[in-house]
């Protein structure tokens, strides 16, 4: 073998899943999603609640150090697209999803899916303190523009 070859990991469960994984092990990421996963999520005291197949999506909600709520999303784009309202810039700026911005990701999407492409999208929300999610959120994730926001 030449070089950098190493055998490819296997992936046990979901494909999906595993995919992400891999993408935060390699390149500029390099992230152990363990190692942040056993630093942030407290089973006693977050959520997550698995892939709806109706919503398209499945969610986290996880309470930082601070007290303060912030809800992770990841699912179909098209779907987790129409509820945004603001994305990150290549230089990591929120800025307002305006109807340019819009269209131009929805070309992505639909350019991808054209070619058989899969895609996900990732989206996060956060509030100030738990008082300020809906009372059902222990059983009814506010993940998506069905749940009424502020």
């Amino acid at each position: 073998m030449d070089g950098d070859d190493k055998p490819r990991p296997k992936v046990v469960g979901s494909a999906t899943e595993g995919a992400l994984i891999l993408m935060l092990r390699g390149g500029k990421w390099e992230t152990d999603y363990q190692a942040v996963r056993d630093m942030t999520f407290s089973a006693s005291r977050d959520m997550q609640f698995p892939f709806n197949s109706t919503k398209k999506r499945s969610t986290v909600i996880i309470v930082d150090y601070e007290g303060k709520p912030k809800m992770v999303v990841k699912g179909a784009s098209e779907v987790i697209f129409e509820d945004c309202t603001h994305f990150v810039d290549t230089d990591g700026e929120t800025k307002p999803l305006d109807d340019g911005k819009r269209a131009e990701i929805n070309g992505l999407i639909n350019a991808m899916a054209g070619r058989a492409l899969r895609t996900l999208a990732l989206a996060h929300r956060s509030w100030d303190n738990v008082n300020d999610l809906p009372p059902d959120y222990r059983t009814n994730p506010p993940d998506s523009q069905e749940v009424s926001q502020d």
